[in-house]
């Protein structure tokens, strides 16, 4: 039979383990597990989804629209800067002369991959506007 002291240092070391938060916390997932999956997915999908904790309210569909909105404007931005460092390397290009002809080379060679990438960022851009996505 257990000595009481044992029996104390069991009910102790199961009550620190019951009462310590991760437990407690692992506990409240497990009971609202279907609540706080329907929240999260109503929160990703959902474009008008909006979140109030302690009186205070977030609109998540304003957030994504504002988000997607800096994010086209950044992506049309860097066409931009591309097109113009493209401009530069085509007036560069004029002074041939001035450049051997592996730096001649290595220019034609980043002219060459600066127009794919124009395009490719361009097709991006469109999509993106096409879809919805601004």
């Amino acid at each position: 039979m257990n000595s009481p002291s044992e029996s104390l240092a069991w009910f102790q070391a199961i009550t620190s383990l019951i009462v310590s938060w991760p437990v407690v916390v692992l506990v409240i997932l497990l009971v609202f597990r279907k609540r706080l999956l329907q929240l999260f997915d109503r929160l990703v999908s959902g474009e008008q989804g909006s979140v109030e904790v302690a009186g205070i309210r977030v609109e998540l569909g304003r957030l994504v629209r504002e988000g997607q909105s800096a994010v086209q404007s950044l992506h049309r931005l860097n066409v931009l800067m591309a097109k113009s460092r493209l401009l530069e390397l085509e007036i560069t290009r004029g002074f041939s002369p001035v450049f051997t002809d592996e730096q001649n080379e290595r220019m034609k060679q980043q002219i060459e991959e600066l127009e794919r990438s124009i395009e490719e960022a361009e097709r991006a851009v469109r999509l993106s506007a096409r879809d919805g996505t601004q």
